[in-house]
């Protein structure tokens, strides 16, 4: 599958980037080359104040629909979570759209599951959510330029049942791969930085033996490993490149690769790819045209490191 995430445009007169137009042409060309069989979209689907009921129609029928017309994506599902810039607007407005106009949008509800079997019989959850609601706006002032974190706007009861609901995902799966997927990174040495640090999130990551968390919102490509678990940052989509500081990722984690403003060698953008084979998964970054960047090493099932 292909991960894609801060790709939604410039606004309602700018629907498509000419990097987004880039980046879209290269994840065609991979899908036919793989045959793909999804696409995960990390956030931030509709820049920059989401949607609402008199932009939906055309936001998703040029955004979306037109955008994504290569045959390579005729019969691809297409999975989406909100982002901060989606919840500037009516994120719900994209709920309402699942499996609407060509049937390949994907958003039952802001938190759900993605639950299949493999060709040789291994199972894997995707765990998507909504980190949003959970804890609130994060974002650069446009005239300051500091970061500016908001409360979360859902009820502390809405946002504790949040939490409730994706730790019961986790723990009710004894499948072989388990992985989560959501706006906010854990990890990140980006602008941004990792948001959801220190959450419940690191906890559920550890007890419930989370394969990976995957991700947009900085602007940028990443991967970052704690211990066992896999970070993928694949936020290129549309609009590039943030700043890179090394003081941004905890000290427990590790970095592995990553492109931002510095090291990007004039790519205009990228997206990541997830593939399993007999010996795991793994996760390749590309850059625009479809050019491999960097793989990464390959993560066995939980069933495996359990075994062991």
């Amino acid at each position: 599958m292909l991960l894609l995430g801060d790709w939604g445009g410039d606004d309602d007169q700018t629907v498509i980037t000419s990097t987004e137009t880039k980046v879209i042409a290269g994840m065609a060309k991979i899908a036919a080359e793989k045959n793909t069989q999804a696409t995960l979209l990390l956030g931030d689907n509709f820049y920059s104040y989401g949607i609402s009921s008199g932009t939906a129609a055309m936001r998703f029928q040029s955004g979306f629909e037109n955008a994504f017309s290569d045959s390579a994506f005729d019969q691809m599902p297409f999975y989406a979570v909100a982002g901060n810039h989606d919840h500037r607007g009516d994120a719900n407005l994209q709920v309402d759209y699942h499996q609407k106009g060509s049937g390949r949008w994907n958003m039952p509800s802001l938190n759900y599951n993605i639950d299949t079997t493999l060709p040789d019989g291994r199972t894997v959850r995707i765990v998507m959510f909504d980190s949003v609601e959970l804890v609130g706006q994060n974002y650069f002032d446009e005239d300051s330029g500091e970061q500016i974190e908001e409360p979360p706007t859902a009820s502390t009861s809405a946002v504790s049942a949040n939490w409730g609901w994706i730790e019961d995902q986790l723990k009710s799966w004894d499948g072989d791969f388990l992985i989560t997927s959501a706006h906010y990174p854990v990890h990140s040495g980006c602008s941004h930085g990792s948001v959801l640090r220190g959450k419940q999130h690191d906890t559920y990551m550890s007890t419930y033996n989370v394969n990976a968390h995957l991700a947009g919102h900085d602007h940028c490509l990443i991967h970052i490993e704690e211990g066992s678990q896999h970070h993928v940052l694949s936020g290129a989509g549309a609009d590039n490149w943030y700043s890179w500081s090394s003081s941004n990722v905890k000290s427990e984690a590790s970095t592995k690769w990553y492109m931002a403003s510095k090291n990007n060698n004039n790519h205009k953008g990228g997206f990541t790819g997830l593939t399993f084979t007999p010996e795991g998964g793994k996760f390749t970054y590309y850059g625009e045209n479809g050019d491999v960047l960097y793989e990464s090493a390959t993560f066995a099932s939980r069933k495996a490191t359990i075994d062991v």
